[in-house]
């Protein structure tokens, strides 16, 4: 369908993509209000690589609440809130820039955040 074709075309990259949540969705995977469900094909090579021949990983932005802004080095992260975490792989510090989120339940793609990923040829932005 049109969803997947526009996915295709963009991912790996820095875009989330919103989709509608089925009945094979975990519920812990679901927005509660929206039955929507969020996913990002990252293109790091440290990512896809670990991802190579595995099941799919279930991720998260973490969030330095101090300053409202992603955590960028993997020592910071230990730091701050490694007591609550299983495992972080350190391939070197990242940006702080977040992905492009585009909705992708209705019948046109819809921009919710302009990030790193360019949507001039996907959403209409006038």
């Amino acid at each position: 369908n049109d969803a997947f074709r526009l996915m295709k075309t963009l991912a790996p990259g820095p875009y989330t993509f919103i989709l509608p949540a089925t009945r094979e969705t975990p519920r812990r995977l679901q927005d509660e209000k929206r039955r929507t469900v969020g996913l990002r094909i990252v293109d790091h090579p440290f990512i896809q690589g670990l991802l190579n021949d595995r099941s799919p990983l279930l991720a998260s932005t973490v969030m330095d609440d101090r300053i409202g802004l992603p955590y960028a080095d993997p020592e910071d992260i230990l730091a701050d809130v490694g007591h609550a975490l299983e495992a972080v792989f350190d391939s070197g510090a990242v940006g702080i820039e977040m992905s492009t989120i585009l909705d992708l339940t209705g019948p046109e793609p819809r921009l919710v955040r302009q990030g790193l990923g360019d949507v001039s040829r996907v959403v209409d932005l006038g």
